[in-house]
């Protein structure tokens, strides 16, 4: 069984870049392991503190993983808005050290959040260094940028519209309307002449 490591900044990140993506995994019989790197906690959420926001954003993915199938849900337990090259860099290399993935989807760069952005180079470097043999960037979740692959989520597509409508404490942010979604998917699927698609940058593929 192949093994995937998702890298994502935080709760939500993973389903709006690659949901569709997961889902097929799971379908294709990978296993895969989503670290999010901290909880989102400096979400604002009128009346809510910082432990309740992070109690809350907790329990959004545990229930978006649960729906996914997703096989391991590892905390990184970094400062939300001040995740930095160094302290991704560590975690992504003892998740990777653990369970040796074959493949790795990282944030992407550029990036105009800084926790993405400084992520993006920290993971980076941990799977170059530690020799994944595939690396992937998915896209901004606000951003499009050219892509050199591309995964067919057309039978995805309404399973990952689902599960995105779990992360309730974000849908005031407008990349969770379902319509954004729905149309980046079907932006990415005319480009390769599918209902529906997701975009990636291969940064390493070793065949």
């Amino acid at each position: 069984m192949k093994k995937a490591l998702i890298v994502s900044p935080h709760p939500d990140d993973e389903t709006l870049a690659m949901g569709g993506t997961i889902l097929k995994l799971k379908k294709n019989n990978w296993e895969v392991h989503l670290l999010e790197l901290s909880f989102g906690e400096k979400a604002f959420l009128n009346g809510y503190s910082e432990e309740a926001i992070k109690e809350i954003r907790k329990r959004e993915i545990i229930s978006a993983c649960r729906e996914y199938g997703v096989d391991n849900l590892i905390f990184g337990g970094l400062p939300d808005t001040k995740i930095n090259f160094e302290n991704t860099y560590s975690l992504v290399k003892k998740v990777i050290e653990e369970i040796k993935p074959d493949r790795i989807y990282i944030p992407s760069n550029p990036e105009v959040h800084q926790d993405h952005l400084l992520s993006a180079h920290g993971a980076k470097l941990a799977a170059l260094q530690q020799g994944v043999k595939e690396i992937f960037s998915y896209e901004p979740i606000t951003l499009l940028e050219e892509c050199n692959y591309y995964e067919d989520i057309s039978q995805f597509l309404e399973r990952k519209l689902e599960i995105s409508k779990i992360f309730k404490s974000q849908m005031e942010k407008y990349y969770l309307d379902e319509n954004w979604i729905k149309a980046r998917a079907i932006c990415r699927g005319r480009e390769i002449k599918k209902k529906a698609a997701e975009g990636f940058r291969v940064i390493k593929m070793v065949s």
